[in-house]
């Protein structure tokens, strides 16, 4: 410890120490008799001391009144301090530490979008990284030839914005062009302008942070060093691939079939074809798809099929960027895509199902699922009364829709009606035919800023309209998402879903991100599914499991799904799956909820249903789960 030495007392108020030594006279004085003072008093060893003493108190007081300025200081030195700490805490934005995520459906572009964490990029750099990986490996649910939506919140600034690039009908659409069109899956009319290139671009170049050629890169080497087939991959070519269908001069046959067979998984393959457009895209940006070489290919192939797009179509694309959709699960905020999205559907059933007052034991009990199933059916019959809001026509419906299934009171009108009996098709809502759709990937993100994305990308069927250019791209067949006259048992139809030129056809997709606005270190999701109708109970019911039963993020991906969409069956879906990666091998709804289920036609199917990837935050802790249906994986730091 080190030592303090004291300083030495001096009653003359001086601190030189020879001052204490009392200099003798040089000469003596004779008193006056007739003095007051000619008894020598200024001499006396009384008075001396008086002077002593009077002069100790004068020094005294002094240290008294320095100690009191020192304290006085002191204490407004700490409340200036502390009113500078407060200001802090309130004025500047939220600095919440923690770890990073990046889930898909392919491990490997899940390392690929944490990579660019890694490098100093944010949430934004990641998704779009990851994205042109899902597009080299999975091109049977994403890639420049289609579309998407983006999600996007930054937790300490609370901002959060919503980004539209949907696939749109091309200027020479019409409302009956695909009626009575044979093989209408694969032709040229099916094919609608792509969004996802100016759609990824447009993020970037307002959110991202790394260069646009470092996010590419990465899959410009997987498509021309080659990768592995996927499970995921091999499967949708055999299953959902009729190569009777696919035309003769597609650039998916020359790609994905070895000595007359569709590739295996495992089975190793490059894509130099891709490999040489990406570095287009890489060096020329959207430029070299919208009005370069790339899109006028696209053009050529699509309309050699029969469609009518053309070199304005790509150049009058743009990307919408707009508010999310919020509303409320429980004490959190949920942030969803307004239409065309299915947003508004999932924030609607959310909001049926809180009020039925769950708990984490109501998960086993038949009645909590008939309540479920019938959620579903009100939400998607209400869906209908969705579409394109850019639509003039039911520009003013679809909004006051959107306001209708955000409104916790007209949910709560809805939940009045749910019984233990099942109803006509009627009974639910407008009765309109459905669209079919199938396919997409969805992708989750959170860096260490606490900035989350949600990306959810689609070409519609598996590998979109199997038309795929001599540059490897693969052309969407989103127009089949619009409604038309020959869909499901002549129903009638959406009308504000008809193809009008220029509109986005209503989708299933539904990104989504959920947190706390007032407790910010709470739980937050960052979710999103595939697989068309199916996203939406996908959604739904993974938020259910994690919000309403207290599962943790791996346990609410991985539990059994039912799945209930009105039309055009009234069939409840349950998974039958036996899957190893599933919890102790087995993902199989119980049996004793479906033979208890009687009102319901209950289905199994050997297939999963969706494939939710998810992100969940709670204080600092990041679990990142993705879903074992497409045997994805997670990548976290």
């Amino acid at each position: 410890m080190e030592s303090i030495e004291q300083p030495i007392f001096n009653p003359y108020g001086t601190d030189d120490k020879d001052d204490l030594i009392v200099d003798p006279p040089t000469h003596s004085t004779r008193a006056n008799p007739s003095s007051p003072t000619s008894n020598n008093e200024d001499a006396s060893p009384v008075h001396a001391a008086k002077s002593l003493l009077s002069a100790g108190k004068e020094a005294m007081s002094q240290q008294n009144r320095g100690l009191w300025i020192i304290i006085i200081c002191t204490v407004v030195f700490a409340f200036i301090i502390t009113i500078a700490l407060i200001l802090t805490i309130y004025l500047l934005p939220r600095q919440i530490s923690g770890h990073a995520a990046v889930v898909t459906e392919v491990g490997e572009c899940s390392r690929i979008g944490l990579d660019q964490l890694k490098k100093g990029g944010n949430a934004v750099d990641a998704a779009v990284a990851a994205a042109f990986c899902l597009g080299v490996i999975h091109p049977q649910s994403s890639g420049i030839g289609g579309g998407g939506f983006l999600l996007f919140h930054d937790h300490k600034s609370d901002e959060s914005a919503a980004y539209n690039f949907r696939e749109k009908a091309p200027a020479a659409s019409t409302p009956t062009m695909l009626t009575g069109l044979h093989n209408k899956e694969t032709s040229g009319l099916s094919v609608a302008v792509p969004g996802e290139l100016k759609g990824l671009w447009a993020v970037h170049s307002e959110r991202g942070s790394l260069d646009w050629s470092t996010l590419i890169q990465p899959s410009i080497d997987l498509a021309r060093n080659g990768f592995n087939v996927t499970r995921n991959l091999a499967d949708s070519l055999a299953h959902h691939v009729d190569v009777s269908t696919v035309p003769a001069d597609s650039g998916l046959l020359q790609t994905f079939r070895i000595n007359g067979r569709w590739v295996s998984a495992g089975d190793f393959i490059t894509r130099p074809d891709l490999a040489a457009t990406l570095e287009m895209v890489r060096d020329q940006g959207p430029a070299a798809f919208y009005g370069g070489p790339l899109g006028e290919n696209f053009v050529s192939t699509v309309n050699n099929a029969g469609g009518k797009l053309t070199k304005k179509d790509l150049l009058g694309y743009t990307v919408l960027k707009t508010k999310p959709i919020v509303s409320t699960l429980k004490d959190h905020r949920v942030l969803g895509m307004p239409a065309p999205s299915s947003g508004p559907v999932v924030a609607l059933m959310l909001n049926m199902l809180q009020g039925f007052n769950w708990t984490a034991h109501s998960t086993g009990l038949p009645l909590t699922f008939q309540h479920m199933i019938e959620t579903f059916k009100f939400g998607f019959g209400h869906r209908g009364l969705l579409g394109d809001p850019a639509n003039p026509e039911f520009k003013e419906d679809i909004e006051n829709a959107t306001a209708l299934f955000l409104s916790e009171s007209f949910a709560a009108k809805l939940r009045e009606k749910v019984d233990n009996s099942s109803h006509d098709a009627d009974y639910y809502g407008p009765v309109i035919a459905p669209t079919p759709n199938l396919g997409t990937t969805h992708l989750s993100v959170i860096d260490s800023s606490e900035v989350m994305v949600s990306l959810t990308l689609t070409i519609n069927y598996w590998f979109g309209s199997k038309l795929m250019t001599s540059d490897g791209i693969l052309a969407n067949n989103e127009m089949l998402d619009f409604s038309f006259s020959d869909q499901p048992d002549e129903l009638p139809i959406n009308e504000r879903n008809q193809i009008v030129a220029g509109m986005r056809p209503l989708s299933s997709m539904a990104p989504t991100i959920v947190y706390n606005p007032q407790h910010p270190c709470a739980t937050r999701i960052i979710t999103g599914a595939s697989n068309a109708t199916h996203i939406i109970t996908g959604v739904v019911e993974t938020l259910a499991n994690s919000f309403f039963f207290d599962m943790d993020l791996k346990a609410a991906v991985n539990a059994p799904r039912i799945h209930q969409q009105l039309l055009p069956s009234d069939d409840t879906l349950y998974e039958n799956v036996q899957s190893e990666a599933a919890p102790g091998g087995r993902d199989v709804f119980p049996m004793e909820i479906v033979q208890a289920l009687t009102s319901q036609t209950m289905v199994p199917v050997s297939e999963g249903l969706s494939c939710v990837n998810a992100i969940s935050k709670l204080n600092d802790a990041v679990e990142a789960y993705a879903d074992w249906r497409k045997g994805g994986h997670a990548a976290t730091y």
